[in-house]
């Protein structure tokens, strides 16, 4: 199981996701992302949108989700709810009325 947690710097967001092995030992994998907004106005729909494309793929990478190599069926769930869970809280502490609406209309074509 995933957990994870973002926090937003100045002109950076930075993704961070923890990894509980399959074991379940008390450690965790730790993986963190920076995602630069700098050149983006989250006011905008149209950047809003492309920052959330840059924090999906952030997200994607943080849990593993990208990785196409050999992984069990619950490994490849994981990631996928790490990531989508990972993004879930990066829209939110971000505080865009613009990206959030842009992460809503994503779910609701996703279903």
């Amino acid at each position: 199981m995933f957990r994870q947690a973002l926090t937003a710097l100045a002109a950076a967001a930075t993704l961070t996701a923890f990894a509980l092995p399959a074991a379940a030992e008390t450690t965790f994998e730790t993986r963190s992302i920076s995602v630069s907004y700098a050149d983006l106005d989250l006011s905008s729909q149209r950047d809003a949108s492309r920052m959330l494309v840059r924090l999906d793929r952030a997200a994607a990478r943080a849990c593993g989700a990208d990785y196409h190599g050999r992984t069990t069926l619950e490994q490849r769930r994981d990631a996928q709810a790490c990531q989508r869970e990972t993004l879930e809280r990066a829209v939110a502490s971000l505080n865009s009325s613009q990206l959030a609406s842009a992460f809503e209309a994503r779910l609701t074509r996703e279903g």
